[in-house]
């Protein structure tokens, strides 16, 4: 498995959506927002490193509490063999 530099964030109430748009603003020297939409925002960690994704990942889930928030993985997997 690989930590690719990406954080998906998913909050659906109200009442956390507000603090949590701050806290990402209070942290736009370590964190992109590559995309949004309704309840669902995917961040980008500046250093472009899969480890910070996971950082960024774990300290949004303790400090904001979000329904949501993990870093993107890829499994990575040696190829089947075709040979018999």
């Amino acid at each position: 498995m690989v930590a690719l530099p990406e954080v998906r964030v998913e909050e659906s109430r109200p009442t956390k959506q507000r603090p949590l748009e701050e806290w990402i603003r209070s942290h736009s020297e370590q964190a992109l927002i590559r995309s949004r939409r309704e309840g669902q925002i995917v961040l980008e960690p500046v250093s472009g490193h899969g480890e910070d994704a996971l950082v960024m990942a774990n300290t949004i889930m303790e400090e904001m509490e979000t329904e949501m928030a993990q870093a993107r993985f890829l499994r990575v997997l040696p190829r089947p063999s075709t040979l018999g």
